[in-house]
């Protein structure tokens, strides 16, 4: 990769709603630009994360949790309350974000840029540095699907195939979204790559196998979509024959999908509902857990919870339903059962918990296959190969 003359090599553009770093960092997708900085400055490739500065709108806080010491910089997009622009107009806000955002990268002189999620930025970025070269790192169906899919939003086709042109190379995070993206917009399958993420093996590691407890544990957005009230309807037929079983719900319910009555199935016996947790406290708590369940009903983009709790080496079962991490996770390193049927997911983890070997080969494998997976190291590697191949 030729290398850039000024401080900074790479520009990772995050959403302006994104505080980053978060201090909600539940498997949370604002930490992949965070991580990617990380990673970057770790394999020798200096990098800066451009984000929006907190303002009295926000209720999360900015707070390096994580000590990577990354470089950032906070664009004030505006002096006038964010909450008049959130009723006229929030595209004229996160118009002025990105403006803003690209005369800073163009006074850097930064030409190897990755945007994340946002595909118009991509558009505006391009137009003031035309000798820049731009990835698009997607995590989310708005490409993949043609329909407000569980109501996250879609881009329609006209503003995609508008946009297309001014992007090097598009980033899905999985096949099963790459696959979704192609089919939609056929001519742009040649530059369209899929790279997996790195797991930290710092951090989501394994642990001993007897400081265990009957826990069962859910990580992620706690959101109908995500399958958890069938969780919490299968925790509660298990107690009458595992009474000393407990349930931690790690996450917060962040999305627009969420019925105003919908945490009150939560508050029963031996549920523990843990909220947002820094991830070195996610990991200790699936280190101690005996199994981890992921019962999404929708189509998951990745899944970072699942194969988290397989580097830490815990039985990890999940729903068959058709997602990213079905190209990570099968037979011989994990547990499936029939997506939104409670009765499979109650045969399966029955058949877990009373369970005497602990499942040490299927648990072994997961974690080989995360170490050879899903390493940082692949990851930036092919970023980098992103920029220079044509």
């Amino acid at each position: 990769m030729e290398r850039n003359k000024g401080l900074f090599e790479l520009a990772l553009v995050a959403p302006p709603w994104w505080l980053i770093p978060s201090k909600n960092i539940v498997t949370a997708t604002e930490h992949l630009v965070e991580d990617y900085s990380y990673n970057f400055n770790k394999e020798g490739y200096k990098s800066v994360v451009f984000s929006r500065r907190k303002d009295n709108t926000d209720i999360e806080d900015i707070k390096d949790l994580n000590k990577y010491k990354n470089t950032y910089i906070y664009t004030k997009v505006t002096f006038v309350d964010r909450k008049l622009f959130r009723n006229i107009n929030s595209l004229f806000f996160y118009f002025l974000y990105i403006l803003k955002v690209s005369f800073k990268i163009k006074k850097l002189g930064i030409r190897k840029i990755i945007v994340f999620q946002i595909l118009p930025f991509c558009f505006w970025i391009k137009l003031i540095n035309p000798n820049s070269k731009i990835l698009y790192h997607i995590g989310n169906h708005e490409l993949s699907k043609s329909e407000n899919y569980y109501q996250y939003g879609f881009i329609p086709s006209s503003l995609a195939l508008k946009v297309f042109p001014k992007i090097y190379t598009i980033i899905p995070v999985s096949n099963h979204i790459r696959d979704g993206i192609v089919k939609r917009f056929p001519s742009i399958k040649n530059k369209c790559k899929t790279i997996y993420v790195g797991i930290d093996s710092e951090i989501f590691k394994k642990g001993e196998k007897d400081k265990r407890k009957r826990i069962i544990t859910y990580s992620g957005r706690v959101v109908p979509e995500k399958g958890v009230h069938l969780l919490v309807n299968v925790f509660n037929n298990l107690k009458k024959d595992f009474k000393d079983i407990e349930l931690y719900i790690l996450g917060s319910g962040i999305g627009p999908n969420i019925p105003f009555d919908y945490f009150d199935i939560f508050k029963k016996e031996g549920i523990k509902m843990l909220g947002l947790l820094p991830r070195k406290d996610v990991a200790n708590i699936l280190r101690q857990s005996s199994i981890f369940v992921y019962p999404v009903i929708w189509e998951e983009p990745f899944g970072l919870a699942p194969v988290e709790a397989m580097a830490v080496g815990i039985p990890t079962v999940v729903s068959n339903t058709k997602s990213g991490y079905t190209e990570i996770i099968n037979d011989s390193n994990g547990y499936y059962f029939n997506s939104n049927d409670e009765k499979d997911l109650e045969r399966v983890l029955k058949g877990l918990l009373s369970s005497s070997n602990g499942q040490k080969d299927i648990c072994n494998k997961a974690v080989e296959t995360i170490q050879k997976r899903l390493s940082w190291k692949d990851c930036i590697k092919n970023s980098i190969d992103c920029f220079t191949q044509p």
